[in-house]
């Protein structure tokens, strides 16, 4: 299963999380318009990992799909213990 999480979302960083709770993969969709703000929330992602239930959780990036209108970047998730 895969979740679309547009990057405008103001729960950007919860719906990230409950995603890897779920085991999922998550779609995270950027107008073109906000290519900047897409590179500093990967590399915020890449460089800080997100913290849940005592364990290190790093993004993937697995693909990454563009258009005339749209940037997608389809997103793993991999666990490391503290």
């Amino acid at each position: 299963n895969e979740v679309e999480i547009h990057l405008n979302d103001s729960q950007l960083y919860e719906k990230l999380k409950k995603v890897y709770k779920k085991g999922n993969s998550v779609q995270l969709i950027a107008k073109n318009e906000l290519i900047q703000q897409l590179k500093i929330t990967l590399l915020e992602l890449m460089a800080k990992p997100m913290e849940i239930d005592f364990l290190l959780v790093y993004p993937q990036i697995e693909a990454v799909q563009k258009s005339t209108t749209q940037t997608i970047v389809k997103l793993r998730f991999r666990a490391v213990s503290q």
